[in-house]
C-alpha cells in the first residue's frame, strides 16, 4: 500500500470529508481507507478514499435525485451545454413507472443527437460525441506536440500534488493543493484533454490557477501566456496606486511608463508606486531620493 493521502477537509462533489473510518479490506486482503463524509444534505457516509479521488463518489445519492428531478421540470430549449444546443423536445424516456425527459440537441460540428435533460444538466453530455473523438485522437496519437505536452502537463501537476519528492512539492502539494478528481484515475486525461479543448489550450500557453491557494480543477484553472502567469504568482509582489494593485510590469502597461524604469524606481531606490508613476521621466533618482530624507 502506497503512503496515505490526508483528506480530511478537503470536498468532492457535495462532500465534505470529516475524519479517517476505520479501514476496509478486500476479499484479497488489500487494505482500503475510508473517509467519514458529510454531504450537503446533512446525510453521513463511509467511503473509500480511492472513490472520492476518482469522481466515482460525488454524494450520499441525493444529487441524482435532485439532477433527474431538476431536468424533467426544466425547458431547456435554446440552451447551450458545452457543444450542443437544445433545438427541441423529445419523447421522454420510460422505465416502468419513472420517466425521464430527453432533449434533441445540435452538436458545433453540425450533427444532431438525443440526450436526456440530466445528463445535459449534470453536464455528462457535452456533445455529439465529437468532443470524446478529439479527446481521445489527443490522447492516444503517437506523434504530435499537443499530445506530448498535455500528457506531460498534467504529469507535471500530479508531480507538484503528489510526489513528495519534488521539488515543488511544498509549495503545491505540501500546502494542500490536490488535483480534480475527474483529472485523476483512469479516465483522469481524457477528461483533462476535454476541458483544455473546450477552454482555450493552445501550444503557447500553460495551465494557471486562478486562486493560488486552491487546488487544480475546472473553475481555478485558465490558459496563461508566460507573462499572464509570471504575474498570478503566489510570490509575485503587487503595488498599490489610486485604489488598485498590480505588478511592476502591469503598472508599467497600465501606465505606458519604461518597465526597468518603474522597476529601478520601485525596487532600487525605495520609491512608493505612486512617486514612481508621477515623477516626471528625467527627474535624476538621487533627486527624489534626497528630498524624501529632507521630509
Amino acid at each position: 500500500m502506497g503512503k496515505k493521502i490526508e483528506l480530511t477537509g478537503l470536498r468532492f462533489g457535495r462532500l465534505t470529508v470529516i475524519k479517517e473510518d476505520e479501514p476496509y479490506y478486500t476479499s484479497g486482503g488489500n487494505r482500503k481507507v475510508r473517509w467519514i463524509c458529510r454531504c450537503d444534505c446533512g446525510n453521513e457516509l463511509s467511503v473509500v478514499g480511492e472513490r472520492l479521488r476518482n469522481g466515482n463518489t460525488m454524494s450520499c445519492g441525493c444529487y441524482q435525485v435532485y439532477r433527474a428531478k431538476e431536468a424533467n421540470s426544466k425547458n431547456l430549449i435554446g440552451k447551450k451545454f458545452g457543444r450542443l444546443v437544445v433545438v427541441r423536445k423529445a419523447d421522454d424516456y420510460k422505465n416502468g413507472k419513472y420517466s425521464k425527459s430527453r432533449w434533441i440537441c445540435k452538436c458545433i460540428c453540425g450533427k444532431e443527437t438525443i440526450v436526456r435533460g440530466n445528463s445535459l444538466i449534470s453536464g455528462k453530455t457535452k456533445s455529439c460525441g465529437c468532443l470524446k473523438s478529439e479527446a481521445n485522437s489527443i490522447v492516444h496519437r503517437k506523434h504530435g506536440m499537443s499530445e506530448t505536452r498535455l500528457n506531460n502537463i498534467l504529469y507535471g501537476m500530479k508531480q507538484r500534488c503528489y510526489n513528495q519528492n519534488s521539488k515543488r512539492y511544498s509549495d503545491y502539494g505540501g500546502r494542500g493543493i490536490i488535483i480534480c478528481p475527474e483529472w485523476l484515475g483512469e479516465h483522469g486525461l481524457e477528461n483533462f484533454a476535454k476541458w483544455a479543448l473546450e477552454n482555450g489550450y493552445a501550444d503557447n500557453l500553460s495551465i494557471d490557477r486562478i486562486d493560488n491557494d486552491k487546488g487544480y480543477s475546472p473553475d481555478n484553472c485558465k490558459w496563461s501566456t508566460s507573462k499572464e502567469q509570471a504575474n498570478n504568482k503566489r510570490d509575485t509582489k503587487k503595488y498599490e496606486y489610486k485604489g488598485e494593485r498590480h505588478t511592476i510590469s502591469e503598472w508599467a502597461e497600465i501606465t505606458g511608463i519604461n518597465y526597468h524604469m518603474l522597476k529601478a524606481r520601485v525596487t532600487k531606490y525605495g520609491y512608493t508606486m505612486k512617486e514612481a508613476i508621477e515623477t516626471p521621466k528625467y527627474t535624476r533618482f538621487s533627486k527624489l531620493k534626497n528630498r524624501n530624507k529632507n521630509d
